[in-house]
């Protein structure tokens, strides 16, 4: 489930945490949790309210696992910080919303892994690494190595195409996101996980990609990069799924006569048919809303199937 207003938020039953508007003594902002140790599991929490950040790292603070939270409504900066050579923590099936910057924001620290998150609705990006350019070879450093992210090319109704380009002859695991509305600056945030796949780069560093699933169009494509060493990427551009069908499909004959023919005619919504069938066809009519065979009327010709073709209606939709 994505959560998409306040509302839904509040009905779950967590340990909340409002962090308020206090400041620390010196009169310097203050987060709602900070993590300064090792070693740590946080899970099952509200994490909400912070003046700077909900969820800050600071200190070398690594190895920790972030699962199953809410962090939320950052009153400034980002809802999760990575500040000070922070390694190897893993943030994972976490809803991070309405932050008031980045969903996540890493400054400092590498292995830092973020997957199966739903992250939406924030500020900024969803994950905010450094500037949202990849480099060849994927050989620079800094936070999560800069670890480039994956570029989608297409999003069908049952498939996602892509390429990737970083390091040589290494393997990767890509995760893909649906959401609902494209962010502004054209790369993803990650409202909600669909599932993932690996790829494996050649010599040049360059590999190419398919997902297949079931996707919904006028929703919007996104996906990060994780590499062995569990250094994630920020989210890909966004792509919004496309379908092959018309919304509504009209058929007359004698441009739509099908004889003895295995044809497939199909809309996203409707299909009015006042064509003929004629033969041994075998001919499926396919549309979400509704199909509509239209009689012969006033000397203009309706739909006509003869004996002997067959002629199933299916009301799901283009596939």
């Amino acid at each position: 489930m994505a959560f998409r207003n306040q509302t839904q938020l509040a009905k779950v039953a967590l340990i909340d945490i409002n962090g308020g508007t206090t400041p620390t003594p010196s009169g310097n902002p203050m987060p709602t949790m900070i993590v300064n140790s090792n070693n740590n599991t946080i899970q099952g929490l509200r994490i909400r309210g912070g003046k700077y950040s909900n969820l800050f790292f600071q200190n070398n603070a690594s190895n920790n696992l972030v699962r199953c939270n809410i962090i939320n409504n950052s009153i400034n900066f980002n809802g999760v910080i990575l500040f000070s050579n922070n390694n190897n923590n893993t943030i994972q099936e976490n809803y991070i919303f309405f932050n008031s910057g980045a969903g996540v924001r890493i400054f400092s620290g590498t292995g830092n892994k973020i997957r199966n998150n739903s992250i939406a609705y924030n500020s900024s990006s969803g994950i905010l690494i450094d500037a949202n350019i990849n480099d060849n070879n994927d050989s620079d450093t800094g936070p999560n190595n800069k670890q480039n992210f994956p570029v989608i090319v297409s999003a069908g109704l049952n498939e996602i195409t892509g390429t990737f380009q970083g390091a040589s002859n290494v393997t990767l695991t890509l995760d893909f996101y649906s959401n609902t509305a494209a962010d502004p600056s054209g790369f993803g945030e990650g409202e909600t996980p669909l599932g993932s796949t690996t790829i494996t780069t050649g010599g040049s560093g360059s590999a190419s990609f398919t997902f297949n699933g079931t996707f919904v169009a006028g929703t919007f494509i996104s996906a990060t990069a994780t590499d062995a060493d569990n250094n994630t990427s920020q989210f890909s551009n966004v792509m919004a799924v496309t379908s092959p069908c018309p919304p509504a499909l009209s058929l007359v004959s004698p441009a739509d006569y099908i004889n003895g023919a295995t044809v497939i005619r199909q809309a996203t919504a409707s299909i009015t048919a006042k064509n003929k069938i004629t033969g041994n066809a075998n001919v499926t009519y396919r549309a979400a809303n509704f199909i509509l065979l239209a009689p012969e009327t006033g000397g203009n010709a309706g739909f006509v199937v003869n004996n002997g073709a067959v002629f199933p209606t299916q009301l799901i939709g283009c596939q």
